[in-house]
């Protein structure tokens, strides 16, 4: 559970005081009002449950919306219905400051600054800003391989020392702009192919393509693949060739298949694409087994 810490009260309230001195909303062009989602009396951008669902705002998956527990809108569900991850979710804690803004020093409004090493989830997703699935840390609707300031601190990238804001400095994060990169190259863990692929994650890159893929085997047959945000399931079969290969046929629906030969001993990959039966591409590449920093 997190709660409010001095630090950032303070900079709540040097952050009030810019509004009421006339500081513009990212959302109006116009001096804005105080913005009090629940009716309680304390503005969404001090208030530890903007909409009074009695989830706090650092265990809220929708910070900004849910139904009232007591107050003038008791029983009745306020607020958007955009959970904290929607692309469509522009200001997370409602408190008029959109979550990209360079003004907006708490986007979950969990009460954490953005930049406090104790802030480990920026945008309240439920995902660590560590982890390997979050793509996008600021939750600002713009993947983190796309965004030029990854954790919303309003350094961008290219000058910050930890572009995820994960704690972990970028010269020993392997993740450290929230892409899905490969963790290491040449072998797989032992280099010998392993029994079963369940309950691993993998990530691939073709050659000469800077797009990562991450797939996830929830099952011995089935898993998901993706790329950005979305992942697609998909159903596979997988067989060991000999001690460090192995080949892994994937079939993702719409006729759509693949074909991998995976060397573990150099983390390489050959692929055949198939649409209906039909080669359409062949490729190579690197993979590698993905943990969590």
């Amino acid at each position: 559970m997190k709660m409010n810490t001095p630090k950032s009260m303070i900079a709540k309230i040097a952050l009030l005081g810019l509004i009421l001195g006339g500081t513009t909303f990212a959302h109006s062009s116009r001096t804005p009002r105080l913005l009090d989602l629940d009716g309680d009396g304390i503005p969404n951008i001090s208030d530890p449950d903007v909409d009074n669902d009695g989830i706090l705002n650092g265990d809220d998956l929708n910070v900004d919306g849910g139904v009232a527990l007591s107050g003038p809108y008791a029983g009745r569900y306020i607020g958007d219905k955009f959970n904290n991850d929607s692309p469509r979710e522009k200001d997370i804690d409602g408190d008029g400051l959109a979550d990209n803004s360079p003004l907006e020093l708490d986007i979950d409004g969990d009460g954490l600054l953005d930049t406090d090493p104790a802030e480990l989830d920026i945008d309240g997703d439920g995902r660590l800003d560590s982890a390997i699935d979050e793509l996008d840390t600021d939750g600002d609707g713009i993947v983190d391989r796309r965004d030029l300031d990854d954790d919303g601190d309003g350094i961008r990238d290219r000058e910050d020392t930890d572009d995820d804001g994960d704690g972990i400095p970028d010269l020993e994060d392997s993740d450290h702009d929230g892409a899905v990169l490969p963790l290491a190259s040449g072998p797989i863990g032992d280099g010998f192919a392993p029994a079963t692929l369940a309950n691993q994650t993998y990530i691939t890159r073709k050659n000469g393509k800077a797009e990562y893929h991450r797939l996830v085997f929830t099952s011995e047959t089935t898993g998901t693949i993706s790329e950005g945000r979305h992942a697609k399931p998909f159903s596979y079969t997988y067989a060991i060739n000999t001690e460090t290969t192995a080949a892994l046929n994937i079939t993702e629906g719409r006729g759509e298949s693949s074909v991998l030969t995976i060397d573990f001993s150099a983390g390489t990959y050959s692929e055949q694409e198939f649409e209906h039966g039909r080669l359409e591409k062949a490729k190579t590449g690197a993979i590698s087994l993905a943990v969590n920093p």
